[in-house]
């Protein structure tokens, strides 16, 4: 790939040119990427007097402390499996909670089998729904299956080697999960590799890709032999079946008349079916979708072939932040024959471009890819017909021309596809050693977490995103009123898009967090659009302290901040 200039976006902006790009479903996000303390100073901005600024500033102390509190037996449940399969290198194990883990047999010591099973499904489904609470998503079919259509900076076709993965744990939580939306719709991948992503940003690349563009360039002569081979056998086995004139004519308003129907008249009557179908309301749950921009190198060039002679810039929408989940079968053997846990691989990335995600998938192989190989018989076939040809012409025209003229005037074109021949073939041959400087530079500059670290990560990420949802909820009803949940969302979301935040705000689950801790009232189903009512802020500010208070002084519960104070002494 020629010298490109990068550059990493933050929003996503639209193409100058809408010929240029088009654009690629995703799913929608619900990860509130604008800090809590930017979100106040909006907040504040909103407010006139100065007593309701102290009391939104006291109110949002006060309830990020209650769900920091609140998150403590789940921080201490997952820490306590962390400790298990994904151990601290600097702070040791701890043999304590192994012991819990596991029942020991009284002469080995080592886990049973089926004890350790369990203790890898209560692992798994922890973690997702940690994962789920800090507003990450599972990878779905359609976002794989978007990803895998085209190529950003990494142009090499790579598959998982299942043989080196010990992917059981990952099947089961699929059987136990498989009734549900996420997990239905998740890439066949996951099933191997659970693969996690929050967020969407955009990056672009510019650069001249000659390799790429003559590349682009042979597979479309492929396209066009292949499909001038199909349609000349088509014709010519219709010539045989239809016989006669007059039947040839009938098979030709037959393809007209279906033609008609399926691009014209037929599509109208679909539209029209379709327009007058009721439309059902949409609820809070329903899954939206998002679209973002792509522009790739096939678009760019089909678009505008004056292309092929300028720079070209690439635009790929990213996930800002993508986890990985794994176990190696050489790790599952080694702690099988050392009698141990079997550790859990956790990995984090920022900023993967769509197209390219595969590459921080672990236990990758190239493989060769058909298009590879008919570019490489391509130009030699060309070449070598060229040859031909070159000396028929010469010596039909000349009998007693020389062969050194000949090769002379042969020279400038077999010197152009011997050149790029040699390098396709050198780019063939290198593909897996171009894959290890690849995966080297990712871990490198877009790793950020691994294993235990992404424990901390996970359990703040939890608070900060459940505090926001909450916080924005009770805001927006306080300083609207009486509302519906729908009104709720679209009040939201329109302050976020303020902040250049796209994301798809689920109230719903919001006002479930205020209705459990008594701080919103509401008139009739809350699941039903009923209207809702808020409380006044002082008295939610002497309610959060009362909770607050009773999970700090409540002897029937287990320490809520033990394990934090045990984090701050190690």
């Amino acid at each position: 790939m020629g010298k490109k200039d990068k550059k990493d976006k933050k929003n996503k902006a639209e193409p100058e040119d809408e010929n240029k790009a088009w654009e690629v479903d995703v799913n929608a996000q619900r990860f509130i990427r604008t800090t809590t303390p930017v979100l106040l100073d909006s907040m504040i901005d909103m407010l006139e007097t100065e007593s309701e600024k102290m009391a939104v500033i006291d109110f949002t102390e006060r309830l990020e402390a209650l769900y920091a509190l609140r998150s403590a037996p789940h921080r201490e449940a997952l820490r306590r499996s962390f400790d298990m399969f994904c151990p601290d290198p600097d702070g040791g194990t701890d043999h304590a909670s192994l012991k819990v883990a596991g029942h020991a047999d009284g002469h080995s010591g080592h886990h049973s089998h089926s004890r350790l099973e369990q203790e890898e499904d209560v692992f798994l489904e922890l973690l997702h729904m940690a994962f789920s609470k800090a507003n990450f998503q599972l990878l779905s079919q359609s976002e794989y299956d978007a990803g895998q259509a085209e190529s950003f900076e990494v142009a090499i076709d790579m598959e998982i080697n299942a043989k080196k993965l010990d992917s059981e744990f990952i099947e089961r939580l699929h059987d136990r999960m498989q009734h549900e939306d996420e997990f239905a719709e998740a890439a066949s991948v996951t099933r191997q590799v659970l693969v996690y992503h929050r967020g969407q940003g955009q990056t672009t690349t510019t650069g001249m890709f000659i390799m790429e563009k003559v590349d682009l360039l042979l597979l479309d002569l492929w396209d066009l032999v292949i499909w001038l081979i199909f349609f000349f056998l088509r014709m010519l086995r219709e010539s045989i079946n239809l016989r006669g004139h007059f039947r040839r004519m009938v098979w030709l308003a037959g393809v007209v008349s279906h033609a008609l129907v399926t691009h014209g008249v037929g599509k109208e009557q679909e539209e029209e079916e379709e327009e007058t179908l009721p439309e059902d309301e949409p609820t809070i749950d329903t899954p939206k979708s998002r679209k973002v921009y792509r522009n790739t190198l096939r678009r760019a060039v089909h678009n505008n072939w004056f292309t092929l002679l300028t720079p070209v810039t690439l635009i790929e929408p990213t996930y800002r932040e993508m986890v990985i989940v794994y176990r190696m079968k050489e790790e599952a053997k080694a702690a099988a024959k050392a009698g141990r846990v079997p550790h859990v691989e956790i990995k984090t990335f920022a900023n993967v471009p769509m197209a390219d995600f595969e590459v921080i998938l672990p236990a990758q192989r190239t493989i060769t890819r058909a298009s590879d190989i008919l570019k490489l018989l391509a130009v030699i076939g060309g070449a070598a017909a060229y040859v031909y040809k070159s000396i028929q012409e010469a010596f039909t025209d000349d009998p007693d021309a020389m062969m050194e003229d000949v090769v002379v005037d042969m020279f400038p074109v077999l010197l152009g596809a011997g050149t790029y021949a040699s390098k396709a073939l050198t780019q063939w041959l290198n593909a897996q050693k171009k894959y290890n400087t690849i995966i080297t530079q990712y871990l490198f500059e877009k790793s950020f977490a691994n294993n235990f670290t992404v424990f901390s990560y996970v359990m703040d990420s939890i608070i900060h995103q459940e505090h926001k949802e909450a916080l924005l909820a009770y805001f927006f009803l306080w300083q609207h009123g009486a509302q519906s949940s729908a009104e709720l969302d679209k009040e939201v979301e329109r302050f976020l898009a303020r902040l250049n935040e796209d994301i798809d705000f689920d109230a719903q689950d919001a006002l479930d967090k205020l209705s459990k801790d008594g701080l919103i009232r509401f008139r009739g189903d809350l699941q039903n659009q009923s209207q809702l009512f808020y409380l006044p802020i002082v008295q939610c500010i002497h309610k959060v302290e009362e909770k607050v208070t009773k999970l700090l002084y409540d002897k029937n519960r287990p320490c809520p901040y033990c394990s934090v104070l045990d984090e701050l002494k190690s």
